[in-house]
């Protein structure tokens, strides 16, 4: 391929493309972008040749900016990086920023991730509110992974069995957790679950990493995947300990009270 087609591909590229392409000098100065720089961001091309940068990055992110310049210009490798535009109209589009070193120029590649960031933060508050409701009902998430088979567990289950957020258990472990009269009904439920998707809900007990024994209902369904075949266990974990004193002690009283009432007819009948 000749040098002037290439080109001409090159030129197309630069066009065409739905990413924004500009390059730099090592001041930061804009020598030359692409139409991208003016649909997405709403400026005149023209009007910002020769202007810096860093006029269109929201000021939040103006020292992102001058670490990432300087070590360009101590021709060290810059990773790619996110930072906050700013369009004509006054609005935030996020950019995922790329840059390499040329002949005595910068060449940037800046891609739209605003979707992407919305959606993080829309994550972000979900797991914020999970974890209010987790704290809140003391129930949290846990799923395993059949390719795996090793738990995952949410901050909330880590604080139920008395174990750092994180805490990552193989499936033994998992189940050594719960006192030994209930563990063999934990594994036949759980492996039940796993060959053959068998749904549990148990009250088991458990007994945490500094040895406080605690009832838990514990629910597992199965994931299948297009095929029909089990490829994840998913649940959640709840403690149920007040719940259960609650009942025993109903239990107690009514045991109490039959036993009053039984002693009451005993001496009627005796006195009859």
């Amino acid at each position: 391929m000749s040098l002037v087609k290439s080109k001409e591909k090159l030129d197309q590229f630069f066009l065409l493309s739905q990413d924004l392409f500009f390059s730099i000098d090592f001041t930061g100065i804009l020598l030359n972008v692409n139409p991208m720089f003016e649909t997405l961001l709403g400026y005149s091309a023209s009007a910002w040749i020769g202007k810096s940068c860093g006029k269109v990055v929201d000021r939040r992110d103006i020292p992102v900016i001058e670490e990432a310049l300087a070590r360009l210009q101590s021709q060290k490798r810059v990773p790619p990086f996110d930072v906050r535009a700013l369009t004509a109209e006054g609005q935030v589009v996020w950019l995922e920023v790329t840059a390499a070193v040329g002949e005595g120029v910068i060449y940037v590649v800046a891609r739209d991730i605003s979707r992407r960031k919305a959606i993080e933060k829309q994550l972000i508050r979900n797991q914020r509110l999970f974890q209010i409701v987790g704290e809140t009902a003391q129930i949290g998430g846990w799923y395993v992974d059949m390719s795996e088979r090793l738990p995952i567990w949410s901050n909330e289950v880590c604080r139920l069995h008395g174990v750092s957020p994180g805490f990552r258990p193989t499936v033994e472990e998992a189940i050594d957790f719960y006192a030994p009269s209930f563990r063999p009904r934990i594994r036949e439920v759980f492996e039940a679950c796993c060959e053959h998707g068998i749904s549990f809900d148990e009250e088991l007990e458990i007994i945490t990493r500094q040895e406080v024994r605690l009832w838990v209902r514990v629910i597992g369904k199965a994931v299948r995947d297009e095929q029909g075949q089990v490829v994840q266990v998913q649940g959640s974990t709840q403690d149920i300990t007040e719940r259960k004193a609650t009942e025993r002690q109903l239990t107690l009283l009514e045991r109490s009270v039959e036993s009053s009432i039984n002693g009451v007819i005993i001496v009627d009948a005796q006195g009859a």
